[in-house]
């Protein structure tokens, strides 16, 4: 089967998956969170003392998205957080807009750990 597609750079390896970012996110919200990733590692989701859950994944324009519920009466969640810089809010969650895999593991976690932190006011 001859491809139609052409390329004209070849990609390059990131090195960690969506799933490990929300493990890493996990790991700095504390003993009360855990990480299960999606298929093939390209989403994650993490669970805390919360109804909602986390659901880590690329949208269809590449930003790294945060998709949670936060219509759980029971979560109390802030009706407006205010959101860490590069972080904004959308209709199924948030979105990194200032991100992408050039920033590394750590930072993308860092980031999405604060964001979660003001998302549930803790």
């Amino acid at each position: 089967m001859t491809s139609h597609l052409t390329h004209t750079s070849v990609p390059t390896t990131v090195g960690f998956s969506v799933s490990d970012i929300a493990h890493a996110t996990a790991l700095l919200l504390g003993d009360d969170w855990t990480a299960e990733p999606g298929p093939w590692n390209v989403s994650g989701t993490i669970f805390g003392p919360y109804i909602t859950a986390f659901q880590f994944a690329v949208d269809h324009e590449g930003d790294l998205v945060i998709v949670y519920d936060a219509n759980y009466i029971d979560d109390a969640l802030p009706e407006n957080p205010e959101l860490p810089e590069g972080i904004r809010a959308y209709g199924e969650g948030i979105f990194h807009y200032l991100a992408g895999p050039e920033d590394g593991l750590d930072k993308l976690a860092q980031q999405s750990a604060k964001a979660i932190r003001a998302i549930t006011a803790r």
